[in-house]
């Protein structure tokens, strides 16, 4: 939220200056009322924006009032900064480079010349990053593991480590999601656990949860540990690609050979840094 903030008061700050900066370059083509009081609009919802969902009506008035004026700069440079700051880049893009088309003497030209070049980075390695997680879910690539650290609490269970290493991936209806690497051990004994589980993705990082079973003890009680796996991860590098995940394993409890539940919790966390390798 704070971060959403910053961003906001900032952006209200800059569309705050706007119509001295078109002064200055003498914009005097016929505006209507109705295009103005869109562009008002939009810039009284950054004011009081709290969420990106705010940003997103901003925006809509943006958008109405270079429909109903579209060779007037202002609302392109709105659009074009509220677009950035939701990281819509490509958008964002367009409408600025529009606004300098309209008016490229500008007095803010440069600034807004140099944001575009930033933007465009920033587009370009979006653009790596979709690349990356697809060929994290290719067959075309082996995965080396560079370094895994364990960080406790709890001792380690170097099978069941093996078993939950970062790797396995794939597409599916273009979503990404990930193997659950104990599920072939145990599925014919416990029919509600998945194979292949969704993976949540925001920018360069991604996340996953799944469970299984492993057999156990809890005092003198004989039967299985249920286990929750939760990784989550970066992408650290682009060339080599390489992943940099926090598994966290954590045991649940024990559920015995006469259905009976002991909960108790125990964890582990290894760190694993990953690096995918063309075959």
């Amino acid at each position: 939220m704070h971060k959403i903030m910053c961003k906001v008061i900032l952006f209200a700050a800059m569309t705050a200056c706007l119509p001295l900066l078109m002064q200055s370059v003498g914009y005097a083509e016929p505006v209507s009322e109705e295009a103005r009081r869109h562009l008002d609009r939009g810039q009284m919802a950054v004011e009081m924006a709290k969420t990106d969902g705010d940003l997103s009506d901003a925006i809509k008035e943006f958008q109405k009032a270079a429909e109903l004026a579209p060779n007037w700069p202002e609302p392109y440079y709105s659009l074009g900064m509220a677009q950035n700051k939701m990281e819509r880049f490509g958008d964002a893009l367009k409408n600025l480079t529009r606004y300098l088309q309209l008016t490229p003497n500008a007095s803010n030209a440069k600034e807004v010349k140099q944001l575009i070049n930033k933007i465009e980075y920033k587009k370009e390695r979006e653009v790596a990053v979709v690349k990356a997680f697809e060929l994290m879910a290719s067959d075309r690539v082996d995965w080396k593991k560079i370094s895994a650290v364990d960080k406790g609490p709890d001792k380690s269970n170097g099978l069941i480590a093996y078993f939950n290493i970062p790797e396995g991936f794939r597409m599916n209806k273009g979503a990404l999601e990930k193997r659950n690497g104990c599920y072939k051990m145990w599925h014919d004994k416990w029919r509600g656990w998945v194979e292949w589980v969704p993976v949540r993705i925001n920018g360069s990082f991604f996340e996953y949860t799944y469970t299984y079973v492993v057999n156990g003890i809890y005092g003198n009680k004989k039967g299985y540990h249920l286990q929750e796996v939760k990784g989550e991860g970066e992408i650290i590098s682009l060339d080599p690609v390489r992943t940099k995940t926090v598994v966290i394993d954590k045991t649940l409890g024990l559920l015995t050979n006469t259905n009976e539940f002991y909960r108790f919790e125990e964890k582990n966390t290894t760190e694993y840094v990953m690096e995918l390798r063309p075959k």
